[in-house]
Formats: C-alpha cells, sequence, structure tokens
C-alpha cells in the first residue's frame, strides 16, 4: 500500500474542510486531527466519506432554503436549454449539474445569519456577469438553432467546455474570496467602464474593416488590452493599494471575456450578409461544403467560446502588471 494512497481520504477530508463556511471550519480541522488517529485503508475511506457527507448535508437546516432554490434554478434551466434545440442537450445536462453543485455548496457555505457571505459581492460586477452568462447562454443557443451546422460537436467537448467555464464565471461574480471585501466598491466603479471602453474598441475595429476594408480588426484586440493595465494603475494610484488594482483588473477580466463573446457573436449576426460576400470566407465555406454564413457563425462561435477562457486570464495579467507597476513607483517616491 502505497504512501500516496494513504494519503487520497486526508486529500478528501482537507476538501471537504475547505468547502465548509467559516463558522464550521474547526469541525474541519478537528476532522482532520481525528483522522490521523485512524488506522487502515478501509477505515479511513469511511472516515473521509462521512465527513464528506456531513460538509455537503450539514445537520443543521441553515441552508435548506437555499440549496432547494440553487436545485430547482439548475433543474429549470437545465430543462429550458434541453428543450431549446437538439444541439444544446449536452450542454443542458452538463449545466445544469454545475449549476446544482455550485448552488449546493454556495449555499451550504452560508452563514446561520443569512446571506452574509455574499458580503463582498459588488453587486453591479454581479448583475452585469449574470447578464452576461445568460447573453453568452442566448446568443449560443440562437447561433446553433439559426446555423445548424455551427452546433455540430459530435464529441461534447465543446459544450463541456462552455459549460465549465460559465459556470466558472458566475462563481467568481457571486461568492468571491473574502478578501475582496474592502474593494467591491473600487470593482464597479473602475471595471463597469474600462469593460465598456474595451468593447468599443473591438466594435470599431470590426465595423471599420467591413465598411472601409482598413486592417483595424488586427489592432482592435491588442489595443483594448491596454484599458485594463491603465485602470488597475488609476485605481492603485488612488488608493494606494495594489490589491485594489488587482482585484480591478480580475473584474475587468471577468466582465471582459463575457462582453468580448456577446460582442463578437453579436457583431457576426448582423454582418452574415458581408461574410457572403467576402472571398475568404467564401473560399473556407466552399472547402467545408457549407454557406458561408453557418461556416463563419460555427468558427467565430468556437473561437469566441475558446476566448472566455484567455480573455479573463490576459486581462487579469496585464491588469496585474499595471498595479504592480505604480505600487512600486509610489513605494520608491516615499521617504523613508
Amino acid at each position: 500500500m502505497s504512501e500516496a494512497r494513504r494519503d487520497l481520504p486526508r486529500a478528501l477530508v482537507e476538501a471537504a474542510a475547505w468547502a465548509l463556511p467559516d463558522h464550521r471550519r474547526a469541525w474541519g480541522q478537528a476532522m482532520l486531527a481525528d483522522l490521523d488517529h485512524v488506522e487502515g485503508l478501509l477505515a479511513r475511506w469511511r472516515f473521509a466519506a462521512g465527513c464528506v457527507r456531513v460538509a455537503l448535508v450539514p445537520p443543521r437546516p441553515g441552508g435548506y432554503l437555499g440549496r432547494v432554490l440553487a436545485l430547482g434554478l439548475a433543474a429549470a434551466v437545465g430543462v429550458s436549454l434541453y428543450a431549446a434545440t437538439p444541439a444544446t442537450h449536452v450542454f443542458a445536462v452538463a449545466f445544469a449539474w454545475l449549476l446544482a453543485g455550485y448552488g449546493w455548496l454556495a449555499a451550504n457555505r452560508l452563514s446561520p445569519g443569512g446571506l452574509r457571505r455574499l458580503r463582498a459581492t459588488s453587486a453591479a460586477v454581479a448583475g452585469a456577469a449574470l447578464a452576461g452568462v445568460a447573453a453568452v447562454v442566448g446568443l449560443t443557443v440562437y447561433g446553433v438553432t439559426r446555423y445548424p451546422w455551427a452546433g455540430e460537436d459530435p464529441a461534447g467537448l465543446f459544450s463541456i467546455f462552455l459549460a465549465v467555464v460559465l459556470t466558472g464565471y458566475l462563481a467568481a461574480a457571486l461568492t468571491p474570496p473574502r478578501a475582496a471585501l474592502p474593494y467591491r466598491g473600487v470593482a464597479a466603479r473602475y471595471a463597469l467602464p474600462a469593460v465598456a471602453a474595451m468593447g468599443l474598441l473591438w466594435a470599431a475595429g470590426t465595423l471599420l474593416h467591413q465598411a472601409y476594408g482598413w486592417g483595424t480588426t488586427g489592432w482592435s484586440v491588442p489595443a483594448s488590452l491596454v484599458v485594463p493595465g491603465v485602470v488597475a494603475a488609476l485605481a492603485t494610484r488612488a488608493h494606494r493599494d495594489v490589491e485594489a488594482g488587482v482585484w480591478v483588473a480580475a473584474c475587468t477580466g471577468l466582465l471582459a471575456g463575457l462582453a468580448f463573446f456577446a460582442s463578437g457573436m453579436m457583431l457576426t449576426y448582423a454582418s452574415t450578409g458581408w461574410y457572403a460576400r467576402d472571398p475568404s470566407t467564401i473560399h473556407d465555406a466552399l472547402a467545408v461544403g457549407v454557406d458561408p454564413a453557418s461556416y463563419i457563425v460555427g468558427d467565430n462561435l468556437g473561437g469566441l467560446i475558446i476566448a472566455l477562457l484567455w480573455m479573463p486570464l490576459l486581462t487579469l495579467a496585464i491588469g496585474a502588471v499595471g498595479a504592480n507597476l505604480v505600487g512600486d513607483l509610489h513605494t520608491r517616491t516615499q521617504p523613508d
């Protein structure tokens, strides 16, 4: 019996302890201490399974209503998406299960006093994120319904990837870390205007290219990525706190990923007539045997689904650089 296998039950208990709310952390630490005295692999696994069960279904009814609401909402979303079109069946099932799991864990982390666990959430950022996730789902369902070839996903990989990423967006927006509490107002003041500016740059690049043939689509995205660095630097300077700038960058990235997808697909749907006359699009569409509109919708849909992952990460990285540069400059200019 390897040491690594013996440590698996402990890793399971540690994960269960991590998922507990603050008022139950002492219980989780006590269970970890008790596990050290349990001998035998089967006994350790039985003990770990019991800890997980109590963590997921606590004996007190504090989060009962929240769990019921979470499961009901997840089921409603799953049924609605499943009924929309056969192309959304895999996504509907995966998204419903992930929403139910996240909702269950989030409800368990609520303190006995109610929704105090959400006090670090910025209402503006959370509302924008919810609207963004709804827009992503709606634009995706419209695309695969209106252009069936765009929904071709035999292995279901894109559908599962999209479900996982969107659940991550919701978790980041609705249950941010406690360390974000001092910056919830800061995030709304800086992140929302930053994302609006980024969206204008993306739209301008596409529209100028289509109207005048300018090569603006190539620079619009890199140009927009200057914005998170600037707003994170401004937040750091205004509040003299690098963490404020980094949290602004994180919220900007969260909303930028959703806005990039939504603006990209709306521009795609509005420009299918233009793409139908674009020589490069016609050439690529003929190569796979579909009409240009279906080809460009499917191509952009796949690319923008992937962008839901890299856009927030890249935005966060650039914003963190801007925040740290200003923070270092401020530190060097202060007297000893």
